[in-house]
C-alpha cells in the first residue's frame, strides 16, 4: 500500500489505515439518467445501504484529512457529515500550522530547527502549570516530525499552497504557515480534492450508532441523513466528530487524570 503522509491533526488516527485496501470495493452502478429496473434497484438501496473501505464521521479538518489520505492510500472511502457544509472549527481557525524545517522556510531563507523548537517548548512547559500528562515530549517529537509532513502533503497532494509564513506571539520564528485568508482555505482544498476524487460527502447526516460484530469490532455505522436512516458498512470506521478537553463532567468520568485542566 502506497505510505500516507498525514496530517497531525489526525496522528492518532494513522494506524486505521494500514489495513485499508489498494482499490475500492463497490459495484458499478448505472449511469445517471438510465430507467432501466437494476437501476432504480441500486438507487433505492444506495439511499439506505452502503458499503466501504472506509468510514469517516465528521467534514471538519480532521476528517477530511483522514479522508484525503485514505483516499490517498487507494482505499474507497465515505464521509458524514451532520452540519449543511464541511469545514468544523478548522474553518473556523485562522488556519497557520506550525512546522519547522521545511521547503517553504528554505525557499526563503529561514532558518530553523526541530532541536529551537524544542527547546522554546520545554522553556514555556517550564513557566507554565504542571500537569505530568502533559506535554508527552515522545509525542511532542513525533508531532514536528509529522508537522513538516503535513505542510508538505497539504500542498503537494491537496494542492493548497501557503502564502506567508510568520512568527506568533511568544515564538518569533517564523513557523506558523499560512493560507491566503483562514482555516476554510484548507478545509475547502480538501473537500475539493475529496470531490475530484468522487467520494460520497453526504452533509446534514449525523451519525447516531456504531456497529459491532460478536467480538466487539466495530464494522460500520447507522446515521440519519435527509431522506431517513441510513446504515454504512465499513472495514474502518474513523470518528472525527471532536473531543470534550473543555467538559469537566466528562473529564471527570472518562480521563480522571485530566480532570481539573479545562
Amino acid at each position: 500500500m502506497k505510505k500516507a503522509r498525514y496530517l497531525w491533526i489526525v496522528l492518532a488516527l494513522a494506524l486505521l489505515f494500514a489495513a485499508c485496501s489498494n482499490g475500492t470495493t463497490g459495484d458499478a452502478t448505472e449511469a445517471p439518467g438510465e430507467t432501466t429496473d437494476t437501476a432504480e434497484e441500486t438507487t433505492d438501496a444506495a439511499q439506505s445501504e452502503y458499503e466501504t473501505d472506509v468510514l469517516v464521521i465528521g467534514a471538519g479538518g480532521t476528517g477530511l484529512a483522514a479522508a484525503s489520505a485514505a483516499v490517498e492510500a487507494g482505499a474507497e472511502v465515505m464521509v458524514l457529515e451532520k452540519m449543511g457544509m464541511v469545514g468544523g472549527s478548522t474553518a473556523l481557525s485562522g488556519g497557520g500550522i506550525a512546522a519547522t524545517g521545511t521547503r517553504f522556510q528554505e525557499e526563503q531563507g529561514i532558518e530553523d530547527s526541530k532541536e529551537s523548537w524544542m527547546e522554546l517548548w520545554r522553556e514555556r512547559q517550564a513557566t507554565g502549570r504542571e500537569n505530568p500528562m502533559y506535554p508527552d515530549y515522545d509525542r511532542v517529537d513525533l508531532f514536528m516530525d509529522r508537522a513538516i509532513d503535513t505542510v508538505h502533503w497539504m500542498t503537494d497532494v491537496i494542492g493548497h499552497e501557503w502564502v506567508r509564513i510568520e512568527g506568533f506571539g511568544f515564538d518569533p520564528v517564523a513557523r506558523l504557515h499560512f493560507p491566503e485568508s483562514n482555516g476554510s482555505d484548507l478545509t475547502n482544498a480538501m473537500d475539493s480534492f475529496l470531490k475530484d476524487k468522487g467520494v460520497n460527502v453526504m452533509l446534514n447526516t449525523a451519525g447516531t450508532k456504531l456497529l459491532t460484530d460478536d467480538a466487539g469490532a466495530v464494522i460500520g455505522a447507522e446515521a440519519e441523513g435527509e431522506n431517513g436512516p441510513i446504515t454504512i458498512h465499513a472495514k474502518k470506521v474513523i470518528l472525527a466528530t471532536g473531543g470534550f478537553a473543555r467538559n469537566e463532567e466528562m473529564l471527570e468520568e472518562l480521563v480522571p487524570e485530566m480532570a481539573g485542566t479545562s
